[in-house]
């Protein structure tokens, strides 16, 4: 090659570097061509986060610190020792409610035990079968029967405010939470029963003449607490180490559930026990769940979406004029709530929670009472004491 033409290859080859992206192969003055460059790797997107369903109830919930409310009445401690005391329900009487009885279980003496809203012992029935949880509907009380793996079946007489079993009812499950729920398309009544472990039988029950037919199993971890909504048609379930559920409580319901809350989150924090209903008209009311571990008892809203409401623990406050000076309820078990009038002392309906401590003083367990406007008034909640599921 002369110097003429090397001079001229060399001033193109300056302006081929000046254009960006030019091949370097132009620039291979024996007009031989290089092995093209590898393209380059391409670019990977970020890692994304997983979706994340979105929180239960209230999508920004605030427990903070639990309200306190205080019991006004305490009933008579139960006669065994250790963890006896479980489950409580009220039989609210048909003409006079200040004549109302709460009923509780003591799982470890064998027995069902009827309590004033004075909080003494009107009575003792005595059932081998080992009574757990109890529930009612008009005069009929149900409880679930550890030992005999059954329900079993009372009737309440108005008159004298006594219990008189009617039977037994064999279920497929060893028997442990317990609740009755009305069906309001049907009028049928149905139970559930939890087994110690796992699964919850749903069964028709017939009272007269006494039967009980199984319509469904629920695919479930260890559950005890339950309540059926004999208004929205509802199963609230409570699996301890997992959430608080609620299902299609009509035996054709099927397994979909929705979460209303889990375990460890901002608002349960675990081991979750009994759990009740508040009604009120035009799809108000609330469901409450007994939040063992940390002693204190959470309110979401009973219709859709659930949202989370809030949160109060039952202490004393013996300083407080009026509040009295029981103990509060420590691990609680069983709770329930009734949102009708009961006499004087729970104008505005009641609040009953088995005491796991009964501290003031050291005895056997109880069960606490306690007037519904102070949880009301704490929370701003609705109160309606005329509502009634058809």
């Amino acid at each position: 090659m002369s110097l003429s033409s090397l001079l001229r290859a060399l001033a193109l080859g300056l302006v081929l570097l000046a254009i960006p992206g030019c091949p370097t192969s132009a620039l291979d003055p024996t007009g031989t061509d290089n092995e093209p460059a590898a393209p380059p790797a391409e670019e990977q997107p970020p890692e994304e986060t997983p979706p994340q369903d979105p929180p239960a109830g209230d999508p920004t919930p605030a427990p903070g610190i639990p309200g306190i409310v205080t019991a006004s009445i305490e009933t008579t401690a139960v006669p065994s020792v250790s963890d006896a005391a479980d489950d409580p329900a009220v039989w609210v009487h048909p003409d006079d409610a200040a004549r109302s009885v709460v009923i509780g279980t003591d799982k470890a003496g064998g027995s069902l035990i009827g309590y004033d809203l004075d909080g003494i012992e009107l009575w003792r029935v005595s059932d081998s079968g080992r009574p757990n949880n109890v529930d009612v509907r008009g005069n009929t009380v149900v409880c679930s029967l550890r030992d005999a793996d059954a329900l079993g079946v009372y009737a309440m007489d108005s008159a004298t405010r006594t219990l008189t079993k009617q039977g037994e009812i064999e279920v497929g499950v060893d028997a442990y939470g317990f609740t009755l729920y009305v069906s309001p398309t049907s009028g049928k009544l149905y139970g559930f029963v939890s087994g110690n472990q796992r699964d919850v039988e749903q069964y028709e029950i017939q009272v007269s003449p006494l039967s009980g037919t199984l319509v469904r199993t629920l695919d479930t971890a260890k559950t005890e607490g339950m309540a059926g909504d004999d208004d929205a048609g509802k199963l609230f379930l409570a699996e301890e180490n997992r959430g608080l559920f609620v299902y299609d409580a009509e035996p054709d319901g099927g397994q979909a559930r929705t979460r209303i809350g889990s375990t460890g989150d901002s608002q349960l924090a675990g081991d979750l026990e009994g759990v009740t209903i508040y009604y009120a008209a035009s799809d108000k009311g609330y469901v409450i769940v007994s939040d063992q571990g940390p002693s204190r008892f959470v309110v979401f809203n009973r219709t859709a979406p659930y949202a989370y409401v809030g949160t109060f623990k039952i202490k004393s406050h013996p300083d407080t004029p009026g509040a009295g000076a029981h103990d509060g309820a420590a691990n609680t078990d069983g709770i329930h709530v009734v949102n009708l009038p009961l006499g004087d002392g729970f104008s505005s309906g009641m609040f009953v929670a088995q005491d796991g401590n009964n501290t003031g003083p050291s005895e056997n367990q109880n069960f606490k009472l306690v007037p519904w406007e102070r949880i009301a008034d704490l929370l701003g909640l609705e109160t309606d004491t005329t509502f009634v599921p058809e």
